[in-house]
């Protein structure tokens, strides 16, 4: 007998202690479970591992799987920890192993130990979205340095976060954020523009707010005089290059600009609302030829629009659609096969023939009646028929 093996000698293994009670024939030991329970087998298989209990441990880990649905979280997590500790070709490894970060020496080639810890000390797994953190950022997975956290929370343990101390109290901006209700941008701007620390989580003042002014055209006016006149402008080629501009008297003076607008056409409705050339899309940004649109009006006094004459009125397919509730594809398609006047806008109605008229259309068929009889017959296309006859589907328009 090895004499590092002896009657009272103690193997530990993942759930306890196992204890050498006496040696038996053919190298065969009798061994004390850390349950209490006695039990033989070969010495090897104790020392080796293969054998880590009289049969509860394997019990006690299914037991724990049913408790627990995310063990297998754990399983995973303690394989990717000895990478990111000990693999200098993983991707994280510089955030983890070359900042010295490990894994307890106990846990590290005992992946059982490890679980059995994580769950006895910090419980099960709350919910899938929960991880395992280190309490510590710069600490070691150990067991006293672990704790299940939300995405958020771990985000908020990361050493890259900036923190922040105001008074004796020091925290993210993210959380300073959600005590104070001023917005993280606005809490950044403040410590950038040198505001003192008792200013930092300052309510904001609703009159420090741009509000907006619907008699303000300045920007309107330059971004108008831009495209009219500055070559370099991306919209030139649509304005200038076309000939467009503006009309001498608001050329050079804002001041009277401002003052014609508000006199004809009032103040500006919206924040949404821009200065629009109509009705004649072709024409000079001058009165009469100006009104505030939204970008859907805008959009549809383009000069690449299809404009559809119907009884006299002449309106954008698009607008077409919206009175009669046809798609403007729809009303497109018949435009382009020659369609024109109120047959534009007739409604569709799909119908569906029943089996009684389907036999019959195809016996007219298979009596030599043509297409063009039957459909005149059914009220419908020739396209129709022909599928109906080649079981292509039922449906008519």
């Amino acid at each position: 007998m090895n004499i590092k093996y002896y009657p009272g000698y103690e193997q530990l293994v993942p759930g306890g202690v196992l204890k050498y009670l006496e040696k038996l024939i053919d190298n065969k030991v009798k061994w004390q479970c850390f349950c209490k329970n006695i039990f033989i087998t070969y010495i090897s298989k104790v020392t080796t591992g293969s054998t880590k209990s009289c049969g509860c441990w394997n019990k006690l880990v299914i037991e724990q799987k049913i408790k627990d649905p995310n063990l297998q979280y754990l399983r995973k997590k303690h394989g990717e920890i000895k990478q990111i500790c000990y693999n200098p070709n993983d991707k994280a490894y510089k955030d983890y192993g070359a900042r010295g970060i490990q894994i307890s020496i106990e846990w590290k080639n005992n992946r059982a130990k490890f679980i059995k810890d994580v769950i006895n000390t910090i419980g099960h797994r709350p919910t899938d979205k929960h991880q395992l953190d280190r309490v510590n950022n710069s600490g070691n997975y150990e067991i006293n340095n672990l704790r299940w956290s939300s995405s958020k929370e771990n985000c908020r343990n990361r050493r890259s976060n900036k923190l922040i101390t105001i008074g004796e109290k020091t925290k993210t901006m993210a959380e300073w954020s959600e005590i104070s209700g001023i917005n993280r941008g606005t809490i950044s701007v403040r410590i950038k523009n040198g505001w003192p620390e008792g200013r930092w989580l300052e309510p904001v003042n609703i009159f420090d707010i741009k509000i907006f002014d619907n008699t303000n055209f300045k920007n309107i006016f330059y971004k108008i005089r831009s495209r009219c006149f500055n070559v370099n402008n991306e919209s030139y080629k649509d304005y200038g290059g076309r000939g467009i501009t503006i009309c001498e008297e608001w050329k050079n003076d804002y001041n009277i600009f401002q003052q014609d607008i508000l006199n004809s056409i009032g103040p500006r409705p919206s924040s949404k609302h821009n200065l629009d050339r109509y009705p004649n899309n072709n024409g000079n940004y001058e009165s009469g030829n100006v009104r505030w649109a939204t970008s859907k009006e805008n959009n549809r006094n383009k000069r690449n629009n299809n404009l559809i004459e119907i009884d006299g009125e002449i309106k954008t397919i698009n607008e077409w659609s919206e009175i009669s509730g046809i798609k403007p594809g729809a009303i497109l398609q018949r435009f382009l096969k020659g369609v024109i006047g109120k047959d534009l806008l007739k409604l569709v109605i799909k119908r569906k023939f029943n089996n009684k008229q389907i036999k019959d259309i195809k016996k007219l068929n298979e009596n030599g009646k043509s297409i063009s009889k039957i459909a005149k017959l059914y009220d419908t296309g020739k396209d129709v028929i022909r599928n109906i006859i080649r079981n292509r589907g039922a449906y008519f328009e």
